[in-house]
């Protein structure tokens, strides 16, 4: 067995308990290290990820459609979307709603691709008094 192995089984035998507890140490600290990891990787790709889900990589805004857009090879899909009101919005209260806070726009079929719903639910597309404000 050799010196090294009769000293080390000494030793075992009496600091079993402190050992032990240092071997339980170590691998706590290892998984909450590795669970920060983790989080790490997982929170530096969820913009990535959502925005592959849900967002679009550009706006063009015109009065008119653009049917030659849909046909360029990097544009891989077009949704118009209409904006029904424009002007200065007003309401009956007596304080004054600043413009460059107010946008209306209609989305039909575009709504789940645009938006990503936290909680409650969708509103009925073809219900006139149900809408999705954010």
């Amino acid at each position: 067995m050799g010196a090294v192995g009769l000293v080390f089984g000494a030793e075992l035998r009496r600091r079993w308990r402190s050992w032990l507890i240092l071997v339980a140490l170590i691998a706590v600290v290892g998984g909450v290290v590795l669970a920060g990891v983790a989080a790490g990787r997982r929170t530096s790709t969820a913009f990535p990820r959502f925005v592959a889900a849900y967002g679009f990589d550009a706006y063009i805004y015109n009065d008119r459609p653009v049917p030659q857009l849909a046909k360029l090879p990097e544009v891989a899909s077009v949704i118009s979307v209409r904006a029904p009101g424009s002007g200065q919005p007003t309401c009956i209260c007596s304080h004054r709603i600043i413009e460059s806070d107010f946008y209306v726009n209609e989305l039909s079929a575009a709504l789940p691709r645009v938006v990503k719903l936290v909680a409650g639910r969708m509103p009925n597309q073809s219900a006139p008094d149900e809408v999705l404000a954010s």
